[in-house]
């Protein structure tokens, strides 16, 4: 072989080796940087059964001590955002027991809480919650000029909320919208436009947070069978037919689960509207499991 052929192939093995250097450098370099915290925003809105009127101190009859501990005391990986009357935007707090219709009540987000918690505990979570008892879906829940009071009110405290972490060096990302209300039109049949005023607040939702999520999930619970609700089967249909035009829309059928109501022991009443702790528990808990199902998280 000619010196100068052993010269330009000497030089370039050089370069192959100063190449795999710098990329190994660079590797390394990187992995030494301190990554920026990620945070997953779960959107919770609907009716009084997501605002939470199960008690607190009933509960604790139901589950173990070291549950309940953890329930009062709050969540190290799961905070919670809640917006109150007048689209007031609350501050970020760990989600705990307390924090439903009064401070002696719980809703769907302790569940949710104790799920993440139990099963994905190295993420960190952030719920915000806006839910009103005795609201309908086209008044309050369909975004429009001239309606959509509450759905406007929920997006508001997730952009807040988003703005608050991103000022705190966070890597923002919107999970799923989980959504419990029909109490109302099961009550009163007014069904004509529910459908349409569904997919309408789902694609608002996720347009307004396309940055923040490829993939929102929407998970609605259905409402449960009582004598009070006589349209209540129309109603879970029209939320099931939702979930089929999407596979990233879920149902959460609340009947096949055998959710029971607050009885007289719970809150005095026998109360045909609302679950009780236990069932709120569970409720929870299966908007947790549709929220990561098939590791939705990264």
């Amino acid at each position: 072989m000619k010196l100068k052929q052993k010269i330009i192939i000497s030089v370039i093995i050089l370069i192959m080796l100063l190449s795999a250097l710098t990329l190994s450098c660079i590797y390394v370099w990187w992995y030494r940087q301190p990554q920026k915290p990620v945070i997953h925003i779960i959107a919770l809105g609907g009716q009084s059964n997501c605002e939470g009127v199960a008690l607190s101190s009933a509960l604790e009859q139901k589950v173990t001590n070291k549950q309940y501990q953890l329930y009062s005391q709050g969540f190290k990986n799961v905070s919670i955002v809640r917006v109150t009357e007048g689209g007031v935007v609350g501050s970020i707090q760990q989600c705990k027991l307390g924090l439903g219709a009064t401070s002696n009540h719980f809703g769907i987000e302790i569940g949710i809480a104790d799920y993440l918690n139990t099963y994905y505990p190295d993420y960190q979570y952030c719920l915000v919650k806006k839910a009103v008892g005795g609201t309908t879906m086209g008044e309050f829940w369909t975004p429009s000029s001239d309606t959509g009071e509450y759905i406007e009110q929920l997006i508001n405290g997730i952009n807040i909320t988003i703005q608050q972490y991103e000022k705190l060096g966070y890597i923002v990302k919107v999970d799923a919208f989980c959504f419990m209300q029909g109490e109302e039109e099961s009550a009163s049949g007014e069904l004509t436009n529910y459908y349409n005023d569904t997919l309408n607040m789902i694609n608002y939702f996720r347009e307004t947070f396309k940055q923040y999520g490829d993939n929102i999930r929407y998970i609605d619970g259905g409402v449960y069978h009582s004598e009070r609700f006589p349209y209540g089967n129309q109603v879970n249909q029209i939320k099931k037919s939702v979930a089929d035009t999407d596979n990233n829309n879920y149902y959460i059928d609340t009947i096949a689960m055998g959710l029971t109501k607050n009885n007289h022991e719970e809150s005095g009443i026998d109360d045909v509207f609302h679950y009780d702790s236990l069932s709120m528990l569970r409720l929870g808990w299966a908007f947790g499991e549709d929220i990561v199902d098939n590791n939705n998280v990264d």
